[in-house]
């Protein structure tokens, strides 16, 4: 298995799937460099790292890049060399399954707080709606996997 090396984030601090990124790397740990990326004028460079255009991008040492936000926190969460950190998933499989169950639906309720910011009030149709989702998800426990 390739070893990472040093790492790099490029993210946005206003896209909540980069903060997710962001705050696996935090939790977990690791080391990383940081640079942030003008979305609204993207360089050839950033393009090249993610031909999507969109952040998170965690790049490694040796330049391969792994944008999404899911892939990279999968990624954090399964490599031998953070095993000794603490875990994001679940470790049974029946369990991550229906931990990625609740990440995809919470993806509705994520991206219209990320519109809201770029097209205001037209953002929050349906919004009663994704409250309900996100309350009936993490029901009245304090983390949305549970109590830890």
């Amino acid at each position: 298995m390739k070893s990472l090396g040093k790492l790099t984030l490029i993210h946005h601090p206003l896209c909540p799937y980069a903060a997710r990124a962001h705050l696996a790397l935090l939790y977990k740990g690791i080391e990383f460099e940081e640079k942030i990326v003008d979305i609204k004028n993207k360089s050839e460079e950033f393009l090249r790292a993610n031909p999507l255009g969109k952040v998170p991008v965690l790049i490694l040492e040796d330049g391969t890049s792994i944008y999404e936000s899911m892939p990279i926190v999968e990624l954090l969460d399964t490599l031998p060399q953070y095993q000794h950190t603490t875990k994001l998933y679940p470790t049974d499989p029946i369990e991550k399954a229906q931990a990625e169950m609740k990440i995809a639906r919470l993806g509705s309720f994520i991206n219209c707080l990320y519109l809201y910011v770029n097209k205001g009030e037209e953002a929050f149709k349906d919004w009663d709606k994704k409250i309900n989702t996100f309350e009936e998800l993490i029901g009245d426990q304090p983390f949305l996997g549970g109590a830890s």
